[in-house]
C-alpha cells in the first residue's frame, strides 16, 4: 500500500487510549452499513505484519516521531452508477482503505470523504463520544506557518455584483500578495503552506489543511513506510503546538476572527457554495456535492432573531414546503448548527429533503448577520476595516542629506549636471548615493517618467519618485499630507512599468541631457541604459519607490510601543499607512510592488 498523505485528525478524550482505535473501527463499520450500495469488509487487518514505526535510517542525527498503534481495514463497495436505470445490468466496485493511526491522544484517520465527515458528525453528537475535533487554532500553529501558497477564501461581506463570494489563489508566498483593504471581508477554509525542510523528512513540499474541519494532506505517498513516517509528523506537529496557546489568525489581513457568538445577532441571508466550488475542495465527499446542487435551485429564506444567532428558514422549491429551525453552537472552538423542523410543514417529503441537505451542506454555508458578522466555515467573522502596517518600508541612512532640497539648483541641462557632484546635498543625490548598482537614469523634467528610473543588474526595474520632506526637524511628526502628492505620483507612473512605454518615453528627442549613471559612475547619455533596458526580460520583476525622508526611522520605531497608540501622531501614522497599502495594492495587482524610502 502507498495511500495518498491524507488524513483527518481527532484528539481521544476518554480514559483507556489502548482502546481508542477499537472504538473508531467499531464506528466508522456503523456507517459504512448506511453507505449506498453493498459493503463487504475484504482486508480486516491490513496492519498484520507491518511495523508500526520504521526503522531510522543510517546517519540520522534526530528522532523521528513515532506512532503508538496502526491498524485498519480495506471495504469494497459495489453501487449502481448514477447515470443508470435503477434495474440496469452495470455497477461500479471500488475499493477503499481505512488506515487508523495513533500518537498519545492523537488519532489519524485516513479514509474516503464520506468516512471522515460521518465521524465529524459523531464526535457532535449526544451523548458525546470519547473523540472530539482539533482547535483549528492548533492546526493553524502546527501547519499553516510557512510562505502560503495557496489560500481558499469565502467572503463575510454582503453580497454584491462587484466583489466575488469566494475565490481561490494561488503564489509563492500570499501573504506578501493579500491586499488589507480588498482582501479584508474574506476568511479562509483551507490553505496550503510550505514545510520546513530542517525539521521534516517524510512531509515534503507544501502540506495543506482545512483546520475547522480537521483535514490534513501533503502529496502522494512513495510506500506505506514514507506514508506511515509523514503521518507521524503530522501528529507529531499537532501534539506540539498544543502544548502552547495556538495560532488563532495565520492570515492577520483576513476578516477579523472572533471566539463567541456574544453580539451575533440578525441573520439575514444564507449563501452557499455551488456544486461545481464544492467539487474542487479538499476532502469533499459525492453527499456533499449532491446536497449543493440540490440547494441551488432550492430557497432559503431567513427569519433572524434580534437577541441571538439561531434563525429560523422557510424552505422549498418554488412554494414554501415548511419551516426549519437552525441553532447555532460554539463550544471548545468548534462551530456546528443543530437543525430541526419547526412547526407542521405542508410538503413533509420536500422539507425533509433539504433538511438533509443543508445538513450535509453545513461546512459549507455562510450565514450573514446585521450585526456584521458572518459565521460559517467553522469560524466566526466581524467585518472590519483595519490600519494595517505598510510592509515596505526601507530606511536609507540620511548622511548629509537635506531632507528639505528636492534637487540642485538650476533647471535642465544644468540641474542634471549638478547632480551628485561636490556640495550638492539634494535628495536627488542620496538617490544615487544610495540606489545600488545597476543602471540609473534621472528623468526629472517636462513628460517625466518618474524622477529617476532604475535597472538592477538582475533586470528589477524601478520608477522613483521623490519628494522633499516638511520639515528638518530631528524630532518632527509624522505627516501623511507630506506623502500624498508623491503617492499620486507614483499611481501616475503605473502606467510606464510596461518595458515598450518606458522605451520610447525615455528614448524621445527631447530627452537628450538628462543625467545617467551605470554602478555609479556617470556616463555621457543614456545609449547603454537604453540598451540594458531592451534586453530586460519580460518576465523580471517591476516596482516602484517612493523616496520622501519626512518620516524618521527612530519615530516610526517609538509609534510600534502600545503606550504610544493613544497619541495623535500614532493616529497620522495610521493614515499616512492607509494611503501606502491603498496605493501598494494597485501596483501588487499589476505583478510589481510598492517601497516606500524614510530616513533611518
Amino acid at each position: 500500500m502507498k495511500p495518498y498523505i491524507s488524513a483527518l485528525v481527532l484528539e481521544y478524550t476518554g480514559t483507556a487510549p489502548a482502546t481508542a482505535l477499537a472504538t473508531l473501527r467499531r464506528q466508522i463499520e456503523k456507517s459504512l452499513r448506511r453507505h449506498r450500495g453493498d459493503v463487504v469488509i475484504v482486508a480486516p487487518e491490513i496492519s498484520r505484519g507491518l511495523t508500526i514505526n520504521p526503522p531510522s535510517e543510517p546517519g540520522d542525527d534526530t528522532d523521528s516521531p513515532t506512532l503508538d498503534e496502526v491498524a485498519g481495514f480495506v471495504y469494497r463497495q459495489t453501487v449502481k452508477p448514477t447515470w443508470l436505470m435503477a434495474d440496469g445490468p452495470l455497477v461500479d466496485t471500488r475499493h477503499y482503505p481505512i488506515v487508523l493511526m495513533q500518537r498519545a491522544s492523537l488519532i489519524a484517520i485516513t479514509a474516503e470523504p464520506s468516512v471522515r465527515e460521518a465521524l465529524r458528525r459523531w464526535t457532535r453528537s449526544s451523548p458525546a463520544p470519547p473523540f472530539r475535533m482539533i482547535s483549528p487554532k492548533f492546526i493553524n500553529d502546527a501547519l499553516l506557518q510557512g510562505e502560503t501558497r495557496s489560500l481558499s477564501l469565502h467572503g463575510t461581506h454582503q453580497r454584491q455584483r462587484r466583489k466575488a463570494d469566494s475565490k481561490n489563489i494561488h503564489g509563492p508566498d500570499l501573504r506578501s500578495a493579500m491586499n488589507p483593504f480588498e482582501d479584508s471581508t474574506f476568511m479562509f477554509s483551507s490553505a496550503r503552506a510550505a514545510v520546513d525542510e530542517d525539521t521534516h523528512k517524510a512531509l515534503q513540499g507544501v502540506v495543506g489543511a482545512t483546520p475547522t474541519s480537521g483535514n490534513v494532506w501533503n502529496r502522494p505517498s512513495n510506500s506505506f513506510t514514507d506514508f506511515r513516517s509523514a503521518i507521524a509528523e503530522v501528529l507529531f506537529d499537532i501534539e506540539t503546538a498544543m502544548r502552547g496557546v495556538g495560532l488563532e489568525q495565520p492570515f492577520p489581513l483576513l476578516a477579523t476572527e472572533v471566539h463567541s457568538l456574544v453580539g451575533v445577532h440578525g441573520a439575514y441571508e444564507v449563501g452557499i457554495l455551488g456544486a461545481d466550488e464544492v467539487r474542487t475542495l479538499p476532502g469533499t465527499d459525492e453527499g456533499s456535492v449532491d446536497a449543493a446542487e440540490l440547494l441551488e435551485h432550492a430557497q432559503l429564506n431567513v427569519i433572524g432573531s434580534p437577541a441571538n444567532p439561531d434563525f429560523m428558514l422557510d424552505v422549498g422549491f418554488g412554494a414554501t414546503a415548511g419551516r426549519l429551525a437552525v441553532h447555532v453552537v460554539h463550544s471548545q472552538d468548534i462551530l456546528h448548527f443543530q437543525i430541526g423542523i419547526d412547526g407542521t410543514p405542508s410538503d413533509p417529503l420536500v422539507l425533509a429533503t433539504i433538511r438533509d441537505a443543508v445538513l450535509a451542506h453545513t461546512d459549507y454555508l455562510t450565514v450573514f448577520y446585521g450585526s456584521g458578522h458572518a459565521v460559517g466555515h467553522g469560524r466566526i467573522t466581524r467585518q472590519t476595516i483595519r490600519s494595517t502596517p505598510f510592509p515596505n518600508w526601507q530606511w536609507w541612512p540620511a548622511g548629509i542629506c537635506e531632507v528639505m532640497r528636492e534637487k540642485p539648483d538650476g533647471d535642465g541641462v544644468a540641474m542634471h549636471q549638478g547632480i551628485g557632484t561636490p556640495g550638492d546635498k539634494s535628495i536627488f543625490a542620496w538617490v544615487v548615493e544610495n540606489i545600488g548598482p545597476g543602471w540609473l537614469t534621472c528623468d526629472d523634467g517636462p513628460g517625466e517618467v518618474a524622477d529617476f528610473v532604475h535597472l538592477a543588474p538582475d533586470h528589477m526595474l524601478t520608477l522613483i519618485p521623490v519628494k522633499a520632506a516638511h520639515s528638518d526637524s530631528p524630532s518632527r511628526q509624522v505627516s501623511a499630507s507630506a506623502y500624498e502628492v508623491v503617492v499620486g505620483q507614483a499611481a501616475k507612473n503605473i502606467g510606464f512599468l510596461d518595458a515598450s512605454e518606458l522605451h520610447n518615453r525615455l528614448s524621445a528627442a527631447h530627452m537628450v541631457g538628462r543625467a545617467t549613471w551605470h554602478d555609479g559612475v556617470r556616463q555621457p547619455d543614456r545609449t547603454g541604459f537604453l540598451a540594458a533596458l531592451a534586453a530586460r526580460p519580460i518576465t523580471a520583476s517591476f516596482r516602484i519607490l517612493i523616496v520622501q525622508p519626512h518620516l524618521l526611522k527612530s519615530r516610526y520605531t517609538q509609534l510600534q510601543n502600545p503606550a504610544m497608540h493613544s497619541t495623535e501622531d500614532y493616529l497620522r501614522l495610521q493614515r499616512l499607512e492607509t494611503l501606502l497599502n491603498s496605493a501598494r495594492g494597485s501596483v501588487v495587482g499589476l505583478g510589481g510592488d510598492l517601497l516606500v524610502v524614510g530616513c533611518g
